[in-house]
């Protein structure tokens, strides 16, 4: 069983509503996406909750991939409207209906004040020993009009999914746009004995408000070799999203591309195995949400290098 959290709305009466993720629901996968979604929607909390809110049965991953219709029906007592979830249904406070324990619940809470402008984080009583009714706030999260969060507690650790950044530079964004595709054309296609990644053969990109979107095709096996003409075969067409903040500081984007591609490259010399699944096999090597935190260019060319190679380790 993966990791599972709740992300609830707080209501005007000191409750919450909410839904419930899956898998991957620690603050250093969850909450980075959070704040990562906030940017994307330039501060909009009320859309943020839109897009949390929108799968009727919560997330298997979020934000990329729902539950099937009906799956929490044996788990949550059921409503003919949303929310999943409430704050004093059984499977969040941990007692069933004759005061049985519930360990199936959530391990931990986001809780999003859109009034109070807050994310905060918690340890709910499930997780705490018998003498803690009450849930534990571990982090608090401020969230400014442009989307920037910002900390109550200190953070030390550069790689620390809180250290966020607070400027994305001033670079022209389709100059940037220009630059990375003139990059990725001449770096690609990148092949190795069992996977490739090549453009299409004619590649159009489109700078969107969101950011860049390029085709990408990918064809990877475990059973052979590859074949001849690779580009004949490929499964799957792949739009990689590049967001537009980061465009909006060329150098430290070309940065990550540029490491992500070196490693690739090494690793498409030097392993005979493809990494993971095809279908989300760009998205993983191309780690561009290392550059929401406020690192040093050597810290993130490192942390890049090894976020990629782990795609590999398998």
């Amino acid at each position: 069983m993966g990791t599972r959290a709740a992300i609830g709305l707080v209501q005007a009466n000191g409750g919450w509503e909410g839904t419930l993720v899956g898998y991957d629901g620690y603050p250093e996968s969850l909450g980075a996406r959070l704040l990562e979604l906030v940017l994307d929607l330039h501060g909009d909390l009320s859309a943020l909750w839109n897009v949390v809110s929108t799968p009727p049965d919560g997330w298997r991953f979020a934000f990329r991939q729902p539950y099937e219709s009906g799956f929490w029906a044996e788990s949550i007592a059921p409503r003919h409207s949303p929310p999943l979830i409430r704050h004093d249904d059984a499977i969040i406070t941990g007692r069933g209906v004759d005061g049985e324990i519930r360990l199936d619940g959530p391990e931990y809470w986001y809780l999003l004040d859109v009034d109070r402008r807050t994310l905060a984080v918690y340890l709910p009583p499930s997780m705490l020993d018998d003498s803690q009714p009450d849930p534990k706030l571990i982090h608090l999260a401020r969230l400014d009009a442009e989307g920037f969060a910002r900390f109550d507690e200190p953070v030390d650790a550069e790689l620390d999914w809180r250290n966020r950044r607070t400027s994305y530079g001033r670079d022209d964004s389709a100059h940037a746009a220009d630059r990375i595709l003139a990059t990725l054309r001449h770096r690609m296609p990148i092949e190795g004995s069992h996977f490739a990644l090549f453009p299409l053969k004619e590649p159009s990109a489109t700078l969107t408000p969101a950011g860049l979107l390029y085709p990408i095709q990918a064809w990877a096996s475990r059973v052979g070799p590859l074949p001849e003409r690779v580009e004949e075969i490929a499964e799957h067409d792949q739009l990689v999203l590049l967001r537009r903040r980061f465009l909006s500081d060329v150098a430290r984007c070309e940065l990550a591309l540029d490491v992500a591609l070196t490693t690739i490259e090494r690793a498409a010399g030097a392993r005979a195995a493809s990494c993971g699944d095809c279908v989300a096999l760009f998205e993983q090597l191309f780690p561009f949400d290392l550059l929401d935190l406020a690192l040093s260019r050597d810290t993130l060319s490192q942390a890049i290098e090894e976020r990629v190679m782990a795609a590999f380790s398998e």
